[in-house]
């Protein structure tokens, strides 16, 4: 008899809660208690929302996961970081291409003794030097003609502290010599294309990369080696390692403006890896890079956001990104120490809809799996993701200067 008066009571309050809710909220199920806190009025009717917190109807703060979204109980949806600021205006960027340490010394050490190339696509090689750290400047002989291998596997081999040998064929006779004096006096190695307009494609450690490659001798009489690339190829290569070809089109696009906005930020103001003659890593000390991808889903993310950039206040955005927040990112003072107007903490119950297993990263900027949610569960595009985690930014495109 109890269980069925409180069963009664259950119902006329959701009934007069609904009489006071806005019509765009009628229909949606909200849970309340059975117990002795219902008293008939609204204020003491609770609800309990898509992550467990319970809270008094009407107080404001109270979401809930219902069929169309998050709902807020006077049917306001919540928000985040409330939306982009600004669609479109210009932001500087330093190049178009960006260098890659794919085999260097940095708190561990990947450094190599020999470097093995391969051509996937294009038949053989140029050798030559970095103009400005970044474009490839083929060497040329006394007759004035580049200097190049047809052949389509090279070595390389550091010849002790101050020279490194290029091998063909397997010989132990360098087919020629290089010297180098500084950490950004890399040997550049430009894969040649078959024919005119083909995307080369060049095998090493295991992974395909695009573009050049630089190798030098940093002074361990080990190799390093980096890769530099246009930065929309080398997004690919980051989307493709960062987040699942399975995600939606919407959340790999949202990862493609933060993976190309990063890298800028760092390519702009980072220092980190200077004095090694490149910009970022291929680990999550940067982000993750494991090369080229052909999936044609990320492939279709980069290409419909190139040269986009989240940005504030005219400038770059250091569009950082985690895994999972846990329901919840973090301000970046209480990570990094360092105060940063567009990593504000929100709430984040859309991750919720598919991840329960807590936070994974440091839980600033966008959540992965939340934004899987966003686009899948939700249809949210991919500004909706980036105006919801990165508080007051914009979306600008780069331009060089």
């Amino acid at each position: 008899m109890k269980r069925t008066v409180t069963l009664l009571l259950t119902a006329v309050i959701l009934l007069f809660a609904a009489s006071h809710l806005t019509a765009s909220a009628m229909g949606q199920q909200y849970y309340v208690n059975e117990g002795y806190a219902l008293s008939g009025a609204l204020g003491e009717a609770y609800a309990v929302d898509g992550n467990g917190s319970v809270g008094k109807l009407g107080s404001g703060w109270l979401y809930a996961l219902t069929g169309d979204g998050l709902r807020q109980v006077d049917a306001r949806e919540y928000n985040g970081g409330g939306g982009l600021v600004s669609l479109g205006g210009t932001v500087r960027i330093l190049s178009t291409r960006v260098r890659v340490g794919i085999s260097f010394k940095f708190g561990g050490d990947s450094t190599v003794y020999s470097v093995t190339l391969q051509n996937v696509q294009g038949r053989g090689f140029s050798f030559g030097y970095f103009s400005g750290g970044r474009i490839f400047v083929p060497y040329r002989d006394t007759d004035g003609a580049q200097v190049t291998t047809d052949r389509t596997s090279i070595t390389l081999k550091p010849l002790g502290a101050t020279e490194i040998g290029v091998y063909v064929d397997g010989s132990n006779k360098p087919l020629f010599t290089a010297a180098f004096s500084g950490a950004n006096d890399y040997l550049a190695i430009h894969p040649l294309p078959a024919w005119s307009g083909q995307v080369t494609r060049t095998s090493y450690n295991g992974h395909v990369y695009c573009g050049d490659f630089g190798v030098a001798d940093l002074g361990n009489e080990k190799l390093t080696v980096i890769n530099i690339l246009d930065i929309e190829r080398y997004t690919v290569g980051v989307v493709a390692a960062e987040m699942s070809s399975a995600f939606p089109l919407e959340a790999l696009k949202a990862q493609a403006v933060c993976a190309r906005s990063y890298a800028m930020y760092h390519m702009l103001y980072s220092t980190s890896y200077y004095g090694q003659g490149f910009d970022l890593s291929n680990d999550t000390n940067s982000q993750a890079y494991l090369g080229d991808t052909e999936n044609s889903l990320v492939n279709t993310a980069v290409s419909t956001t190139a040269n986009q950039y989240l940005s504030y206040n005219g400038s770059v955005a250091n569009a950082m990104y985690a895994a999972a927040d846990g329901g919840m990112t973090l301000n970046s003072e209480n990570v990094t120490g360092t105060y940063v107007p567009y990593l504000r903490g929100v709430y984040d119950p859309y991750e919720g809809a598919v991840w329960n297993k807590g936070a994974y990263g440091h839980r600033l900027g966008m959540s992965q799996w939340g934004a899987w949610a966003m686009a899948e569960r939700y249809g949210k595009n991919y500004k909706d993701i980036l105006g919801f985690y990165y508080t007051g930014a914009g979306l600008s495109y780069g331009a060089l200067g």
